[in-house]
């Protein structure tokens, strides 16, 4: 299988990543001015509500990776399974493959890396997952450094908690005289998001790949593992033990010597005839550069070994020259073109960011300089030869996917009723928290250098909510007409941090674990702490509301680990 075959078949898969890479980048754009009233201008304030809405955007994208990915193991399964009978015909075996008793030994190579597939998806979903809360993390961090240079407050890296109370309940944080606006650094931080996109997969030596780089790298490279280790297979149930390696132009520096030579996998084999009875010399498997990441058959290799029996067979008259050379030319002109349409696609990206982030005017702009590169994409391709596609370019308008009421933003929302007495009673109707009880909850809290934000600024940051939790700055906001379960849920999921409870990182599947341990704590001090039937009721509502979702997470297909 030629490498533009190869480039071909794994061009779906390539294509629903770079699907879901773009609904991804579209819901950070979002996030990024949503509920966002445009008068602020106190940078911190405005980075620490950002900052907040990070359990949402983890939650929308483990949904648009389950949501966009949910076939890739079935399609990968059998984009390898054509390939292996792509090549398998090549070598006239079809029908042998057909033959169960001789044939099993080589379906060994489809089977192993099917099962392989999953696994190997799974991870690139969630790193995608984890590239996505940390390019919003970035991209905030980006936008308030662009406002003001002398104002950012650093995520998880607060030191000092008056100097941040202070700030916090100042105008210090206003903008800097001289610094871009708020449209002006969004819409650059957007442009950086777009061209830089969301990594599929970051290699050993730390290199970050685009989801189509590296989709197109593992379908190539698993291709050519199991069409060679089906032909392996083949080989051994024919009784052959000399394959002839094929050749192609611009081949590797390791590769080259081997091209078109007869090698013995068994290194036991010294001369082979063939059927005008010229005998060859055959080399042994050992000689060769098989084995080494970079040699005769490793990785990003084109070659493909082709079993021969004594005296049956004809060898190859190309010349490594020869063979391929217009199919190398081919995929050239072709990489080209997926250049070219990548380029349509993030800049289209960039508009479609854009328009979710409120800013017309820049999408326009954006769109404008799309059009123009599309009209180049088109010329390149009637230049060259080349079907233009032009679904390869599309970015298939809005995402809907983005913040919600009810659980939004990682801040817990809480709707209850009052019960009970010795306490003050809120507009809500609802028991507002004693100051001795406040005090008893929040001591743990504050001896682990915890920053409680109460007041105007907690209420401004908080909105229609009463109570949150931030991790990524051990920060509490509590309004004054809290009840005990808010206060009390938002000490324990600040314990669960400290703790590490259910893993390290935040996944959604670590979320939903905290949030059900936590309303099973609430109800298991309920007496001890006098809460109202109300909030019990609510307590057991999220409880059962998180057990499902956990449920629905785990019963399909798992995108972390």
């Amino acid at each position: 299988m030629t490498a533009l075959e190869a480039l071909n078949l794994a061009a779906p898969l390539a294509d629903t990543y770079n699907a879901v890479e773009r609904k991804l980048l579209v819901a950070i754009a979002r996030q990024l001015t949503l509920n966002d009233n445009h008068e602020l201008n106190e940078v911190s304030k405005w980075q620490i509500k950002k900052l907040t809405q990070l359990g949402q955007l983890d939650r929308d994208a483990a949904k648009i990776i389950a949501a966009g990915t949910k076939g890739v193991p079935a399609d990968f399964a059998g984009t390898v399974q054509k390939a292996i009978e792509t090549t398998l015909a090549e070598d006239g075996l079809t029908d042998m493959w057909h033959n169960q008793s001789f044939s099993e030994s080589a379906k060994k190579a489809v089977r192993h890396y099917r099962a392989q597939a999953k696994d190997v998806y799974n991870q690139v979903n969630t790193v995608m997952k984890y590239k996505a809360h940390s390019s919003y993390v970035k991209a905030v961090n980006s936008v308030a450094d662009k406002m003001t240079a002398e104002s950012r407050i650093r995520q998880a890296e607060i030191a000092d908690k008056q100097s941040f109370l202070d700030i916090m309940n100042s105008n210090a944080a206003a903008a800097a005289s001289g610094s871009v606006t708020r449209t002006r650094a969004v819409r650059d931080t957007i442009h950086e998001m777009a061209q830089r996109g969301i990594p599929a997969f970051v290699d050993r030596a730390g290199r970050e790949w685009s989801p189509e780089a590296y989709v197109n790298m593992d379908v190539r490279n698993t291709v050519k593992n199991t069409a060679t280790e089906a032909a392996f297979g083949t080989m051994d149930a024919l009784g052959q033990d000399v394959f002839e390696v094929s050749a192609h132009a611009g081949a590797r520096h390791k590769c080259r010597p081997w091209q078109g030579k007869l090698i013995s996998k068994s290194g036991r084999t010294a001369e082979i005839t063939d059927l005008r009875g010229r005998k060859y010399k055959v080399f042994p498997l050992s000689a060769t550069s098989y084995g080494e990441p970079d040699g005769l058959f490793g990785i990003n290799c084109g070659h493909r070994p082709r079993g021969v029996s004594d005296g049956l067979f004809v060898k190859s008259s190309k010349t490594s020259e020869e063979y391929g050379k217009d199919d190398e030319e081919l995929y050239n002109r072709i990489c080209r073109q997926r250049e070219l349409e990548r380029r349509v696609r993030k800049t289209k990206t960039e508009a479609d960011m854009l328009e979710a982030a409120g800013d017309t005017e820049g999408a326009k702009a954006v769109r404008r300089r799309a059009a123009e590169q599309n009209k180049q994409l088109r010329a390149y391709c009637e230049e060259n030869g080349l079907k233009y596609r032009g679904g390869r370019v599309k970015t298939y308008g809005k995402v809907t996917a983005g913040l919600t009421n009810g659980k939004n933003g990682g801040i817990i929302e809480m709707t209850r009723k009052k019960d009970g007495a010795h306490r003050r009673t809120s507009s809500r109707g609802l028991q507002i928290i004693d100051k001795p009880t406040y005090n008893k909850l929040t001591e743990d809290f504050i001896k682990h250098d915890g920053i409680i934000i109460r007041g105007a600024d907690a209420e401004r940051h908080l909105k229609n909510n009463y109570a949150s939790y931030l991790p990524s700055l051990n920060t509490a906001f509590i309004r004054d007409d809290a009840t005990i379960s808010e206060v009390l849920e938002e000490m324990y999921h600040a314990k669960q941090d400290r703790t590490k409870m259910f893993g390290e990182v935040l996944t959604t599947e670590v979320h939903l674990r905290r949030e059900i341990d936590a309303q099973k704590y609430l109800l298991s001090v309920t007496d001890k702490f006098k809460i109202p039937d109300e909030e019990v009721a609510v307590t057991k509502a999220n409880l059962e509301y998180y057990e499902n979702e956990l449920k629905k997470l785990l019963g399909g297909e798992r995108h972390e680990t």
